[in-house]
């Protein structure tokens, strides 16, 4: 059975350097037999308690494709010497 790595890059821009480098490492992971995705959590919404529940579907989207990998990989920018967060 192949491993599957979920990748949460940190930041949205399409040609961000953030992004280039997890596709860089996902194609070396693919070559070794290990599946890999990407998280799109472009849609979440705004933490509200408003509209906490029931749970809004996008959130129920990110918890599931988190709970069905068996590792998470996080590419996100560093500003200042500090991890963006």
């Amino acid at each position: 059975m192949s491993k599957k790595v979920l990748f949460v890059v940190g930041s949205l821009r399409e040609k961000s350097f953030n992004k280039t480098v997890a596709e860089y490492i996902s194609k070396k992971l693919e070559k070794k037999g290990i599946e890999t995705s990407f998280l799109d959590y472009s849609k979440l919404p705004f933490m509200n308690q408003d509209i906490e529940f029931p749970t809004p579907s996008e959130v129920e989207k990110v918890r599931n494709d988190v709970k069905n990998v068996d590792a998470l990989w996080i590419v996100t920018p560093e500003y200042n010497g500090a991890v963006a967060n």
